[in-house]
């Protein structure tokens, strides 16, 4: 704002007859709804002038904003901000659906928690469901326990061979299982069938034998070691 400049004579006619009609103005004559106070832009919208104008002149601006405050004292009137003119309903209003929406905030993540600790149960019964499964699908038509069973094999070995073992040598299930595993590492994973090809391959009967399997042959060691070389090749 330039304060050396001086406002023309026609805007400061006007605005001193403004400011005089103030004087005679009551709250009821220009105060409706929600507005409380008189404030510049009511005083220039009730007298037409541009608050642009006012406020190049600091003299002018300085005297219609006494002017104002003068007018609200007269009346027991004060200036509020829009913060504080808020009503007290309103506020209650506003506070109350704030308290609202944390509620629901809070239970929407307590359900999404509760949503997560159930997913994890189900999630671990469907692993113990599924390692059962598995289980059952292994032991076929044989009981899950059986009286010389060895369980140091229970992962390593299908359970059908291990009761082939037990039928065929009761008392020595230990040292031909060991002997098979030793067998099972040296030439398993060259055999066309992989582990599952090397068990089979010794239930089957096998003319080098005269008809009896690798597993039934045991005993004769360097042939049945012969044997699995042969099919390696």
């Amino acid at each position: 704002m330039n304060q050396q400049q001086q406002p023309s004579e026609g805007l400061n006619e006007r605005l001193q007859e403004a400011l005089e009609a103030l004087k005679l103005l009551t709250p009821e004559d220009v105060l409706a709804g929600r507005r409380q106070w008189m404030s510049l832009r009511l005083f220039t919208d009730t007298f037409d002038i541009s608050r642009t104008s006012i406020k190049k002149y600091p003299q002018l601006y300085e005297q219609v904003l006494f002017a104002i405050t003068d007018w609200n004292d007269a009346f027991g009137l004060c200036f509020e901000s829009k913060k504080d003119a808020i009503k007290p309903n309103r506020v209650d209003e506003l506070e109350s659906k704030i308290l609202s929406l944390e509620e629901e905030l809070s239970l929407a993540q307590g359900a999404q928690f509760e949503a997560w600790q159930e997913r994890m149960r189900s999630e671990e019964e469907l692993k113990a469901v599924v390692a059962e499964l598995n289980q059952l699908k292994q032991v076929g038509r044989f009981p899950p326990v059986v009286e010389g069973f060895s369980s140091r094999y229970a992962k390593r070995v299908p359970l059908w061979f291990q009761f082939e073992v037990l039928r065929l040598y009761p008392s020595e299930h230990e040292s031909i299982m060991a002997k098979i595993e030793q067998y099972k590492k040296r030439y398993a994973s060259a055999l066309p069938g992989g582990a599952d090809g090397f068990y089979a391959l010794f239930v089957r009967p096998d003319a080098a034998f005269v008809g009896f399997s690798l597993l039934e042959s045991m005993g004769q060691q360097e042939e049945v070691e012969a044997l699995l070389k042969a099919r390696c090749l």
